[in-house]
């Protein structure tokens, strides 16, 4: 399993959050501050953006 300080922008993730079933669409990691990731999913036009820690993503 890849450490999480391998996170890198570009990386395709998983959210480990409760609400954020398996079903959902992965995110990719848009930029890295510190601890904190600013993830985004695209659906055509629409962004959905989010900050989390490091430890709330899985690699995919």
């Amino acid at each position: 399993m890849p450490d999480k300080s391998e996170f890198k922008v570009g990386d395709w993730v998983h959210v480990l959050i409760v609400g954020f079933g398996s079903r959902e669409s992965a995110y990719q990691i848009e930029s890295i501050e510190g601890k904190e990731c600013t993830i985004v999913q695209t659906e055509g036009s629409y962004k959905h953006r989010m900050k989390v820690k490091k430890e709330k993503i899985k690699k995919i």
